[in-house]
């Protein structure tokens, strides 16, 4: 397999608004959310193969889905007509989306990797301490410390749509790490796709604050809710409801 993420991601919306998959007749899109389901599994993600690694064909995948060849086949001549089923030169057959993803994905683990292993060549520093007791000396070698998870978080900055109190953000890092089960590129994907969304393109002041977005675990919001209105503001300010139950919170301290 191609690595040994249990879950893909899928957004609900996307899947009931997308043309080409409602244009399809449901038993297609039956046979298309088991392919995709197929394809996370592949030992290269995002195309329909054996472990392997050779190309499943048709009739296979009549075995592997639990239906009968005739209807595997209609169901695949109109996932080629509607053009959701995209398929290789040689005939194999693949997702655009999540071959695009994983190949994200995989350079943002790259440059992660290249950026620890550059890290972790830290010299040590050699420091002398004098014993009077015995009149001796005892060199000692110690490393600076390091950031915990800087590389990951790094690989968040860069594509976070507001550089804003980056401290802050830092902190809120771990937490979110771990309520994410360690998986820091569904967090990196998450800011990508917010960045690209109606918000993230919009008006600096209705773009959350890092830490808020790492501390609300937006990252698994449905995009749908990043939409904005016709006048630029957003549909659900998240935002603006952290501050007001931050602002109630400290009056009511204080009252």
């Amino acid at each position: 397999m191609a690595n040994s993420l249990p879950w893909m991601k899928f957004y609900p919306s996307d899947w009931l608004s997308d043309a080409g998959v409602r244009g399809c007749p449901l038993a297609a899109r039956g046979l298309w959310i088991d392919m995709l389901c197929l394809m996370w599994a592949s030992p290269q993600r995002g195309y329909l193969l054996h472990p392997s690694g050779t190309a499943v064909l048709d009739q296979e995948l009549a075995g592997m889905v639990g239906e009968t060849p005739g209807n595997v086949r209609r169901g695949l001549e109109s996932l080629d007509r509607i053009g959701v089923l995209s398929r290789t030169d040689e005939g194999v057959a693949y997702n655009r989306r999540m071959v695009r993803e994983e190949s994200a994905r995989v350079a943002t683990r790259g440059r992660v990797v290249k950026h620890r292993s550059n890290a972790d060549v830290t010299p040590l520093v050699t420091v002398q301490r004098s014993e009077v007791r015995d009149q001796r000396s005892e060199v000692r070698t110690k490393a600076p410390p390091k950031a915990v998870n800087a590389p990951e978080f790094d690989a968040f900055w860069e594509v976070y749509p507001r550089k804003t109190a980056k401290a802050e953000a830092r902190k809120s890092w771990g937490k979110a790490l771990a309520a994410a089960g360690g998986e820091f590129e569904a967090i990196v994907q998450g800011a990508k796709d917010y960045a690209a969304s109606d918000i993230g393109r919009g008006e600096t002041r209705f773009i959350a604050y890092p830490a808020t977005w790492l501390n609300q675990e937006r990252w698994a919001d449905d995009r749908a809710a990043w939409a904005t209105n016709s006048n630029g503001t957003p549909q659900l300010d998240h935002d603006g409801i952290a501050r007001e139950v931050e602002a109630r919170a400290a009056r009511e301290a204080q009252g």
